[in-house]
């Protein structure tokens, strides 16, 4: 339960990582662990490992890359595989941050995972990839770079009905801003405010944050 609300909330940016999360991932933890019961434990591991990779904190995303490269390991030898691209989404987009040869691994993971999904038609963790894939690929920045992101996102928005999903339209309101500053857009911080205020409209605290990130960075 604790991963089809709080943890799918976490991971889409609608709900933040904050303390109460941690503390309900932990809780969730110890219970599995206790009483036992190996399916339980698979999701406390995942999601505790989530919402520590939405964490502030390096500390306690390095502990959430941890927690959740132990769990997949599990997840491949017990068979559960339908997990294990999820994962790779997660810890390649923290990986990404760590370094030039780092981030170079992590697109190569993601993808990966997002051809994977896309090709399964699990289509929710496909959108939530493919932001995290063009915004890598733009962080690195090359002309090869970007023309891979808008591919990704003409891909995305080709999937029939997507574009009536918020988990799509926000990736596309996130993204606009970065392709922008890549190519030296001076409307950048137009599409800041919008996608800050498209993130507010549909309470999404997790892509308000990063909006302002954003802002200040270009302030």
């Amino acid at each position: 339960m604790l991963n089809w609300t709080l943890g799918l909330a976490i991971q889409f940016g609608v709900l933040r990582a904050d303390d109460r999360a941690v503390n309900l991932g932990e809780e969730a933890l110890e219970t599995s662990e206790r009483v036992g019961d190996d399916n339980a434990l698979m999701f406390a591991e995942y999601v505790l490992g989530l919402i520590l990779l939405n964490r502030d904190s390096a500390a306690d995303r390095r502990r959430g890359l941890n927690v959740m490269d132990q769990a997949r390991e599990v997840w491949l030898r017990r068979g559960s595989v339908y997990l294990v691209p999820i994962a790779a989404l997660m810890t390649a987009r923290e990986r990404a941050t760590l370094g030039p040869r780092e981030r170079d691994d992590a697109i190569m993971t993601m993808r990966v995972a997002v051809d994977e999904l896309w090709d399964a038609g699990r289509v929710g963790p496909a959108i939530l990839g493919t932001g995290y894939l063009v915004s890598a690929l733009l962080d690195r920045g090359s002309t090869t770079d970007m023309s891979e992101a808008e591919r990704k996102l003409d891909r995305m928005q080709r999937y029939p009905k997507a574009d009536r999903w918020v988990p799509t339209q926000v990736v596309s309101q996130q993204s606009r801003p970065l392709l922008a500053r890549v190519r030296g857009d001076p409307s950048n911080l137009d599409f800041v405010s919008q996608y800050r205020a498209f993130a507010e409209s549909v309470g999404y605290e997790g892509h308000m944050d990063f909006a302002a990130r954003l802002a200040d960075a270009d302030i």
